[in-house]
């Protein structure tokens, strides 16, 4: 099985049960014949085009079932793709575009303003693919090589690009009990730059089970509770921070659910105890894995025994997969005892892409076995043998599921005008981190901020950016993290002196909420929500709670729209209704995503070129 392309296993599900449905989204079913069609036509095309095997083309392109047409064509061709996410600076697509080497971008119109310059670009509205034919292609692919290269932060201030094998994806979702995918609907909801999306695509599509799509775009708790129900989704992963909101927000989301798995980050217990007292016959899970061993590596189905330990553990290797925990001199540590977690087996990235220093760093050989080196401190419980998750060994963090390096936000942050020297630290624990930048010279907090939201992505720009006259230094000369003040002062936010007070009841009942959320005094009404610690996921926890306080209907777009009390106070006061469609109206999915792409895109000005 290990040794069958991804693309060759859906294709025999195709052959075997050609009528049953692949995909569910907001333009209706997929069947796997059609869905085989479809990319077959753009594989052809493809090939015609000039893509050979082995090469890397990128896509830049929203959830849809052209998508899912794209990987599996882009496959079906031998060569491996590269996702960019349509929100990322359009700086940063350029840095992964070229790195890949990929030459061809495929993508659709309205993304357009999304793409790096000087790409060559194929628009999927605009292809005759029906004058290519459907029938499989006979390119041969050895399951050795990469069906795809996703970017992961680099600690030398460019993203680097970890390539994953076809094998390691068959070894995820085929043979293996942490999960159950035959006649399981999943929820494909994690961006595609996001390797969760793997589990969500390949998982159901490899099985012959059902890829539900969620709508493109910001999605609120509503439309999420909505499409798991109005699809029927059974299986869903979540950040372990969106899992913590949906439990503290919305609940009975998770009653249709047979599945739910859960991680990125430690898991709440008190979260995690409510989900299992209100759903006792749902299987919870807490998936562990760096993107270079493919999404996964350790899995735990969660039991209430589990609610009395100091975290929930992140289990047991998954099949095909294998761990070694080592002390610093590559010894096994004696169980109890915490180590480094090293990770080998079918599921291992092939190195990071033509980086060879690099991947011969952290992909070392033990024992004539290759093993990635992870970085994270655990130990094996003794007394049942599954794995504890205790920290890192270096400044790599976790942000709303995204593994960080520090070092890379420091590094853009260097190079900045008006600063000296700088350094950035995580507050907060668990799936609640936020980031927070420190640096000395002339610059202005918010032309920093402005400047990062330029070179780098959502989860990857800090929360608060502080100026100080001097970094507190240790006796070796080294920034001395626990004596830098707290972010939380007006410098931080770049506000006035006096802020300006709320004048009508919305207003204050705004204010209020924002305080809330983001643990602040009264806020300044014309402060960017995103300027004072605000974070896409904190934009929806306000927004579930502003539609449950209103007893209305709001876009989610409109608190990205509308970022400050002052701004959204007046679009709410508008005597038009705002309500927003069902998600199961493409067209207005659609349009919800391209309004959330222009309001970032006005808070996220580009760099003069």
């Amino acid at each position: 099985m290990l040794t069958t392309p991804v693309h060759r296993l859906f294709e025999s599900h195709a052959a075997q049960t050609p009528d049953a449905v692949a995909l569910l989204g907001p333009r209706g079913p997929v069947t796997y014949a059609d869905l085989n069609a479809r990319a077959n036509r753009l594989a052809h095309l493809l090939l015609a085009r000039g893509v050979q095997p082995g090469t890397p083309v990128a896509l830049c392109l929203e959830r849809s079932s052209a998508l899912i047409v794209a990987l599996l064509a882009i496959l079906k061709t031998g060569a491996c793709y590269v996702p960019l996410d349509p929100l990322y600076p359009a700086d940063r697509l350029r840095i992964m575009a070229a790195d890949s080497g990929a030459t061809l971008i495929l993508a659709t119109r309205d993304l357009a303003s999304s793409l790096p310059a000087a790409s060559t670009i194929l628009f999927l509205d605009d292809l005759p693919l029906h004058d290519h034919p459907a029938d499989n292609l006979p390119v041969d692919v050895p399951a050795t090589a990469p069906a795809y290269i996703m970017f992961t932060s680099g600690s030398t201030g460019r993203p680097k690009g970890v390539a994953i094998p076809h094998r390691a994806i068959v070894r995820l979702v085929r043979d293996q009990d942490y999960v159950n995918f035959s006649g399981e609907t999943f929820l494909q909801f994690a961006p595609i730059s996001f390797d969760a999306s793997t589990l969500e695509i390949w998982g159901p599509l490899l099985n012959g089970a059902r890829t539900a799509i969620a709508a493109p775009g910001a999605l609120s708790l509503d439309q999420i509770a909505e499409a798991i129900r109005y699809m029927a989704v059974t299986s869903l992963w979540l950040t372990s921070g969106l899992f913590n909101l949906i439990v503290d927000e919305k609940p009975d989301a998770f009653a249709p659910l047979r599945q739910l798995l859960a991680g990125g980050d430690v898991l709440s217990i008190p979260h995690v105890r409510k989900v299992m007292a209100a759903h006792p016959k749902l299987r919870l899970i807490n998936g562990y894995g760096p993107t270079e061993t493919t999404t996964f590596a350790c899995c735990h189905t969660i039991s209430p025994s589990d609610l009395d330990l100091p975290s929930i553990p992140i289990g047991k290797p998954i099949a095909h997969t294998t761990i070694r925990i080592l002390d610093d001199s590559l010894a096994p540590v004696p169980d109890g005892d915490p180590g480094e977690l090293y990770i080998g087996g079918d599921g291992l990235a092939l190195g990071y892409w033509n980086q060879p220093t690099l991947t011969a760093e952290k992909f070392i050989d033990l024992a004539g076995e290759k093993f990635y080196r992870t970085g994270d401190r655990v130990r094996l419980i003794p007394e049942n043998g599954v794995i504890e998750f205790l920290g890192r060994q270096d400044q790599q963090v976790k942000i709303r599921g995204f593994r960080i390096e520090l070092s890379e936000i420091e590094s853009v942050l260097s190079r900045q005008p008006g600063v000296d020297r700088c350094v950035v630290i995580t507050l907060g624990d668990g799936p609640d981190k936020t980031l927070a930048a420190y640096h000395t010279g002339p610059a202005d907090p918010a032309a920093l901020r402005a400047a990062l939201r330029s070179a780098l992505p959502d989860h990857m720009v800090p929360s608060f950016f502080t100026p100080l006259p001097s970094l507190p230094l240790t006796e070796n000369g080294k920034v001395d993290r626990a004596r830098l003040p707290s972010p939380f002062q007006p410098l931080a936010f770049s506000l006035h002196t006096s802020p300006t007070p709320p004048r009508t009841d919305l207003e204050r009942s705004l204010s209020a909420l924002w305080s809330q959320i983001l643990s602040l005094p009264t806020p300044d009404l014309n402060a960017n929500f995103f300027d004072i610690g605000g974070t896409s996921l904190k934009l929806v926890e306000a927004h579930s709670r502003l539609v449950r306080t209103l007893r209305r209907q709001i876009p989610v777009t409109a608190l990205f729209q509308y970022p400050t009390i002052a701004s959204l106070a007046a679009f709410l006061s508008q005597d038009t209704a705002n309500r927003e469609a069902p998600p199961s109206g493409f067209t207005a999915a659609a349009d919800r995503a391209r309004m959330q792409r222009a309001a970032l895109a006005k808070n996220k000005p580009q760099r003069p070129r």
